[in-house]
């Protein structure tokens, strides 16, 4: 049991039904961890549903006959279509909210029960979080890694987010009443390369939803060994840059994207010739210089319809 709606004289109508959505992609022993997580949460939801996005069913197994857990397959590789998948699934099953984390997160015990609080005292109509990568110990001394904060998730605090703001749906609950008011869904376009969240949340926000920040809904992240590179870490800087330039201006428009997102390039780009050269003397410039100019590079390409593939 979660809480309860209730009329003007604050009588009990119903039930609130939250559902979380996990989709998932050859990560089965990840996914187990992360349902027996929210099993373990103060308050439970609803119910969990896992799609899987492999061909193969490599999560069926999984998560087969565990108790709250509902199985859907989606074989059109493509995290947007997975998300739709789940989408429909909530609104069909006439559910209230609807949360999503990553297959490779853990949530914190009281998750569900800080987003609840603020659905609760706040007229909102999503809300997210934050999200900690663990890092091993034996890895935290890579240079990159040290030096750019990549891996460090953005420090608010609790409160109403700005309009137009980049969400994600590592760490994210919304409000079903809204998505059928208003319906918004996954962009098929952004299936390979990411970035089918920014433009999802962008598109709500354009239609006047408003979004909050809940510091204390923390979610882990595991990172696996292929993210300790330094070529995940070129790829990944180019490749979110690259995204969220794209979804920006599929909402926005060009213009309004070549506007805004255009002077951030170039300062990126200066950014990148300054620190790299310090970085010939000190190399922990370099690392940022680096990442500076991934960025920079892939808000260029991002204008020019270039899109990285990066699923």
């Amino acid at each position: 049991m979660l809480y309860f709606k209730r009329d003007q004289n604050k009588r009990i109508v119903s039930r609130v039904r939250i559902l979380i959505g996990i989709c998932t992609y050859n990560r089965p022993e990840m996914l187990v961890d992360a349902i027996d997580s929210i099993k373990a949460m103060s308050v439970k939801p609803s119910a969990i549903v896992v799609c899987d996005n492999s061909a193969d069913k490599t999560a069926q197994d999984s998560v087969m006959g565990t108790d709250d857990v509902v199985y859907l397959h989606c074989p059109d590789q493509g995290v947007s279509n997975a998300r739709n998948i789940v989408v429909e699934y909530a609104l069909e099953h006439e559910y209230d909210f609807l949360a999503f984390i990553d297959d490779d997160e853990i949530v914190s015990v009281d998750w569900l029960q800080s987003y609840i609080d603020v659905l609760k005292s706040h007229q909102v109509d999503f809300a997210c979080g934050p999200v900690f990568p663990i890092i091993d110990d034996d890895r935290s001394n890579i240079g990159w890694l040290q030096t750019t904060g990549f891996y460090s998730p953005p420090l608010r605090e609790t409160g109403m987010l700005p309009p137009s703001s980049i969400v994600g749906c590592g760490n994210v609950i919304i409000d079903l009443k809204y998505l059928r008011a208003h319906p918004v869904r996954f962009d098929p376009k952004f299936n390979r390369s990411g970035g089918e969240d920014a433009v999802f949340f962008y598109f709500l926000q354009k239609e006047g939803a408003r979004g909050y920040w809940v510091s204390s809904a923390i979610v882990d992240e595991r990172l696996e060994e292929c993210r300790y590179s330094f070529k995940y870490f070129v790829k990944r800087s180019y490749g979110l840059a690259n995204a969220g330039t794209q979804a920006h201006s599929v909402v926005y428009g060009w213009w309004k994207s070549f506007f805004l997102v255009g002077p951030k390039a170039i300062t990126h780009m200066f950014f990148a010739v300054g620190l790299g050269t310090i970085g010939l003397i000190r190399k922990r410039y370099l690392y940022r210089g680096i990442r500076h100019c991934c960025i920079g590079w892939g808000q260029i390409c991002g204008l020019l319809f270039i899109r990285s593939e990066n699923y």
